[in-house]
């Protein structure tokens, strides 16, 4: 496999990982805001950041450790 293609393979099952995280949290995580959040704008903004960082954070470490374990030719 090369180098290209085992990143590819790498960051596309981090995706689909943090998509199934997102599906998964974003009702339970919304109930919770509504309580602690009393407006809908900060609920909004909240959820958005989150959903970001489920993706963000992953791909991040995907890239750091996939690159570490790569030894180049």
């Amino acid at each position: 496999m090369s180098q290209l293609s085992a990143l590819a393979l790498a960051l596309v099952v981090s995706l689909t990982l943090s998509t199934f995280i997102v599906v998964v949290m974003i009702k339970p995580l919304r109930g919770v805001l509504q309580q602690l959040c009393p407006r809908s704008d900060a609920i909004t903004f909240w959820m958005s950041f989150a959903t970001v960082m489920f993706y963000i954070a992953p791909l991040l470490f995907t890239l750091l450790f996939e690159s570490t374990i790569i030894v180049p030719d």
